[in-house]
């Protein structure tokens, strides 16, 4: 069952988690919610969904003014090429239960979204005051930092600060996220069976090597040889008799 903005409102009061709510029309950008926000001290914050060609899915929260390499993001977290891009916009509803314009680090209390990366930014760590909405754009949540990690280990997760503006590093340790990444143990034993099959056709097809002239298995072309050389030899121990010899043995038949 997905959870509501109402339903989520009233888990952060029932956890103790002070949360200041402005309500305010629908908005689809930072720049419009600060029409209405514009007052507030508090944080305003820029959200990605993001996702790789394995379809692990990743949700970033950085404060407004970070600026989010996507590149150096998905070296950092050890995906190989293409690395992340946007997420599907379709994946906003089915996997978060937000629409456009509302998604926020607050969406992973869905039960769908239970696979989904939180990377927070480092640079909201500390903060009293991190405007939110709460599933819906039509409202926005100041919460802080140890608010939004007490959120979070109630849905036994951690609160993972990164510096998002941080290149990677050179060698082996460009990959410092990796350990971030989701393991699926049923994809790693698919995966591994594939290869396992593939290995086993390829070793199927060398035993059995075909000769492209005959259009037939080399075996099978030896035991023709075999035969052809046989018969030949028969022929050259009884070779054919000529005209004269047969018309001598006919002599003989008749005049024995």
């Amino acid at each position: 069952m997905a959870v509501t903005p109402a339903i989520l409102l009233a888990k952060l009061q029932g956890l103790d988690i002070p949360a200041d709510v402005i309500n305010h029309p629908a908005v689809l950008t930072v720049e419009e919610a600060n029409k209405y926000t514009g007052d507030d001290p508090g944080v305003d914050v820029k959200n990605l969904f993001l996702k790789d060609k394995r379809n692990r899915l990743f949700l970033v929260t950085a404060e407004a003014s970070t600026k989010v390499d996507l590149k150096a993001l998905g070296i950092r977290l050890g995906i190989p090429k293409p690395g992340v891009r946007m997420a599907p916009s379709e994946l906003l509803e089915t996997v978060l239960g937000v629409p456009l314009g509302s998604v926020t680090p607050l969406a992973v209390v869905q039960p769908t979204a239970s696979s989904v990366v939180l990377l927070l930014d480092q640079k909201l760590k500390g903060q009293h005051r991190i405007l939110v909405h709460p599933l819906t754009n039509d409202k926005t949540v100041a919460i802080s930092s140890d608010g939004l990690e007490a959120f979070l280990r109630s849905l036994q997760r951690e609160a993972h600060y990164v510096d998002l503006e941080a290149q990677p590093a050179a060698g082996a340790g460009q990959a410092d996220l990796r350990h971030l990444l989701p393991t699926n143990s049923n994809t790693e034993t698919a995966e591994k069976q594939a290869e396992s099959t593939s290995e086993a056709r390829s070793s199927s097809s060398a035993s059995t090597t075909f000769s492209p002239a005959a259009n037939m298995p080399i075996k099978a072309k030896s035991a023709n040889a075999k035969e052809a050389k046989q018969l030949a030899k028969a022929e050259s121990v009884s070779p054919p008799l000529s005209m004269q010899d047969l018309a001598t043995n006919i002599v003989q038949q008749v005049n024995p």
